[in-house]
């Protein structure tokens, strides 16, 4: 289904009909409709991670003086040409490995952290500090960053994993296995002493992956030093005007993490993965933790990401009258929906953009499946104080799963099934992981559904 989905977008697009690109497509690289979207993606894909105290977003008349600290902030200052992407790794940084040099006549690049707040007007000090672990020449000492961070109103640290194919060594990416997913090449030593010169700080991560902010028996130390962590990923070509705009409160986070974000790399293999749950064969509240006294808990949980504004669900609303009572078979599963609608209020002072997410539940499978499963999700921008009411179709076919042991048609073993039964759902912008370990956080609507059956398949989608 995933190679399926790329190859309808690859016909859609025309590329099979024309394999040799046009070469009048250029006129629309950088043109504002393009920069316009690329900036619109960078700012819902950052996620913002932690904001102790409120300290997010930064009033913009508060500050004249911002030190953007870090190995992917900026551009060293012997790049030769900064229009160059391969001459500053910050910018390949920004989206991704293997990215080319823009050809003759063209002026593409991607937006550092840097230029981002210049842009605004401020006066900018950039230093790298660190080499990000991506070799090479070394950078300015940390007593210089250190010194740059004294000096400034707001302090940027943008730490994170260098992309591969640009760079000596890379963080994440083809050929960048790893035994450990901690910021390495001084990273971890420059965010220490930031911390400890300013409270100012605000951490935004550029990578391609989890991070860790600590060696694996130092249990992510850091983190109780940095107030704020932003996560944005390769953000692209308009990355560092939109971290700029979050920083500032110009635009509100609305990012959630697609996957937990595991304590260490030992963590990744675990029977928990991908949320860090129990299966539903072990019953409520029986995982224990590491036998080195760590618990099993991630870093932050499938779903995290914080927002300026503070969002209400009530009113759920489950429709299954559109199911029919006898169960059936093929593609007509992918078009029979059960409708879940939830109201949602912006119950703070800021507009904002929230995830609405559907999680699923069932306790009685054939065979063994995680506690929790997404079902479905949708996103909705309110202004503060306004309330919308959000419809969802779950299709019977996003409750399939595989199992190899039924038959479908004539010799073909194994097959996509959606089991009968109670359906338990949870509606909310988070997942709660209650029954899993201690959580309190999340808070969701709940209630559920029945397909006829019990324990037995309703259909079968392949």
């Amino acid at each position: 289904r995933a190679v399926g989905n790329v190859l309808r977008k690859k016909f859609a697009a025309g590329i099979f009909d024309a394999p040799f690109a046009n070469p009048d497509m250029k006129k629309y690289i950088t043109s504002p409709e393009h920069v316009r979207l690329a900036h619109e993606a960078a700012a819902q894909g950052c996620t913002l991670l932690k904001n102790d105290n409120n300290v997010l977003p930064i009033n913009p008349t508060s500050i004249k003086k911002v030190a953007v600290i870090g190995p992917f902030g900026g551009c060293p200052k012997n790049t030769t040409s900064n229009h160059v992407m391969r001459g500053c790794p910050a910018r390949i940084a920004m989206v991704g490995g293997y990215t080319a040099d823009p050809l003759p006549g063209q002026e593409y690049r991607s937006v550092t952290v840097e230029e981002g707040f210049k842009a605004r007007g401020y006066d900018v000090t950039y230093t790298q500090g660190s080499d990000g672990g991506r070799g090479g020449p070394p950078p300015a000492s940390a007593s210089d960053a250190v010194q740059a961070a004294k000096d400034a109103d707001l302090v940027v640290a943008v730490v994170g994993t260098m992309a591969c194919g640009c760079c000596n060594r890379c963080g994440n990416g083809e050929a960048g296995d790893r035994t450990s997913l901690v910021l390495e090449g001084g990273q971890l030593d420059l965010l220490d002493k930031l911390s400890d010169v300013t409270s100012k700080l605000v951490v935004v991560l550029v990578h391609g992956r989890p991070v860790t902010f600590g060696d694996f028996n130092q249990s992510n130390y850091l983190l109780g030093k940095i107030p704020s962590v932003l996560s944005s990923w390769r953000s692209g070509e308009q990355g560092g005007t939109a971290i700029a705009d979050i920083i500032l409160g110009s635009v509100n986070p609305s990012g959630k993490l697609a996957q937990a974000w595991p304590r260490s790399a030992g963590y990744i293999h675990t029977p928990v993965n991908p949320w860090y749950q129990i299966h539903t064969d072990m019953g409520t509240g029986t995982y224990y933790p590491n036998g080195d006294g760590t618990p099993m808990t991630p870093l932050f949980p499938f779903a995290h990401g914080l927002s300026y504004t503070t969002f209400k669900f009530s009113n759920l609303i489950i429709d299954s009258s559109n199911v029919p009572s006898v169960g059936f078979n093929g593609t007509r599963l992918a078009t029979t929906f059960v409708n879940v609608s939830v109201e949602v209020t912006n119950t703070g002072s800021m507009g904002g953009a929230t995830a609405v997410i559907v999680i699923y539940r069932k306790h009685t499978y054939k065979v063994v499946r995680y506690l929790r499963e997404l079902g479905a999700f949708d996103k909705v921008y309110l202004n503060a104080g306004e309330s919308k009411r959000v419809n969802i179709p779950l299709a019977l076919s996003d409750l399939a799963y595989f199992n190899k042991n039924v038959q479908y048609g004539t010799g073909i073993q194994g097959a996509y099934v959606v089991d009968g039964g109670k359906y338990n759902i949870e509606v909310g912008d988070c997942v709660s992981m209650q029954g899993v370990y201690n959580d309190q956080s999340c808070v969701t609507q709940d209630g559920s559904f029945l397909l006829a059956g019990n324990r037995t398949a309703y259909g079968i989608y392949m």
